[in-house]
């Protein structure tokens, strides 16, 4: 047997059934998962004091310098694979320098399968 809240304000029922107008920004990502990604997936960049890495679904860019991330979150399920680039590649007659280019990938079902290819160098991608 459920009862309401002795002090509810019924008022506020209708206005629970829309969507906030607010939205919620990742600012930092802390940890990584060491035991499900066991594959090499955290890479230094061409700047040293970047670091690539993933946690769940989102990819990060940790400068270590400034103390400060770049995420990638295009993916909708955890990334369970992630590499760099270790050689000069020209796409769109944008030439991109060794280990600035990095691709992710998703855990599977086959519906959902997706890889990206993002450029480190760019910031917050979404």
């Amino acid at each position: 047997f459920v009862r309401a809240p002795s002090d509810l304000d019924a008022s506020l029922i209708d206005r629970s059934m829309f969507k906030p107008d607010a939205d919620l920004r990742l600012d930092f990502v802390y940890g990584y998962d060491g035991l499900e990604c066991a594959a090499p997936n955290v890479f230094v960049t061409a700047d040293p004091n970047k670091v690539v890495y993933c946690a769940a679904a989102v990819a990060v860019v940790h400068d270590a310098a400034r103390d400060e991330q770049a995420h990638f979150r295009g993916h909708t399920r955890d990334i369970t694979c992630l590499t760099l680039c270790d050689a000069e590649v020209t796409v769109g007659g944008v030439t991109y320098p060794p280990k600035t280019l990095c691709a992710t990938g998703q855990k599977v079902p086959s519906a959902d399968a997706a890889s990206y290819v993002d450029d480190e160098e760019e910031g917050d991608a979404e």
